[in-house]
């Protein structure tokens, strides 16, 4: 499930806003770096993960449908890019070497992305967002929307296994119709929560409770270090 993880890793107790600014810094170095250096990041997320307490391959289980997204950048320079290329020696196919690296990169933004949901309340991430002054209506909206995605994972699960019990064939496509009117049915219900509860989305307040340690200050010492050293290293 997409939502956080109970833990005591470092990567728990680190300020959310520090984390949001690694993760914004790792994924504009992940678009600008060399392909060569995607292998790095690929295993970067495997120690963060490892880390975190947060095992990848349960991850992986559950989030099947992210493998698929995965592949397409293989199978598009596969599919279009010809040549060779030589690796340790040996020439291979540009397209399948390419492709490879490509789709490592979105596995790398894919995953670290997650990884910050699993290791941050949603309290946490509505503070950060709000400390880095973004408007309140656009957090309100986001953090809804991240409450949301377990409860439309069990949803489809659920939605699944009783399909598959009467026997049912192409699970993915069939659950389209479901999962679109639990999300409306939902939204329905939440608009008219909030409504009753005199809401006015002009005028949202929320308390601010972050507070910095020295280890996040150390964080955000060591993400300035990389932002000055990595342009110069890898890109």
């Amino acid at each position: 499930m997409l939502q956080f993880k109970e833990g005591e890793s470092f990567l728990h107790k680190t300020d959310p806003r520090v984390k949001l600014l690694w993760l914004i810094a790792l994924t504009v170095f992940a678009i600008l770096s060399r392909l060569e250096f995607a292998a790095v990041l690929f295993l970067l997320v495997i120690l963060l993960y490892n880390l975190s307490g947060v095992s990848i391959f349960k991850v992986i289980g559950e989030e099947k449908i992210l493998l698929l997204v995965i592949l397409i950048p293989f199978l598009a320079r596969v599919l279009f890019e010809k040549g060779t290329t030589g690796f340790l020696g040996f020439p291979i196919p540009s397209g399948a070497y390419n492709g490879i690296l490509n789709s490592l990169y979105v596995f790398f933004i894919f995953f670290i992305s997650m990884l910050f949901i699993f290791t941050t309340r949603v309290k946490e991430i509505e503070q950060a967002l709000l400390f880095f002054r973004m408007p309140s209506d656009m957090v309100f909206m986001l953090v809804v929307a991240i409450g949301a995605v377990p409860l439309l994972q069990q949803k489809a699960k659920r939605v699944m296994i009783a399909q598959a019990s009467r026997g049912g064939r192409d699970q993915i496509f069939s659950l389209i119709i479901p999962m679109l009117h639990s999300i409306f049915t939902r939204a329905k219900k939440l608009a008219i929560s909030v409504e009753t509860r005199g809401f006015d989305p002009e005028s949202i307040h929320f308390r601010r409770e972050l507070k910095m340690r020295k280890t996040d200050y150390g964080a955000l010492c060591a993400l300035l270090l990389f932002i000055l050293t990595a342009p110069l290293l890898f890109c």
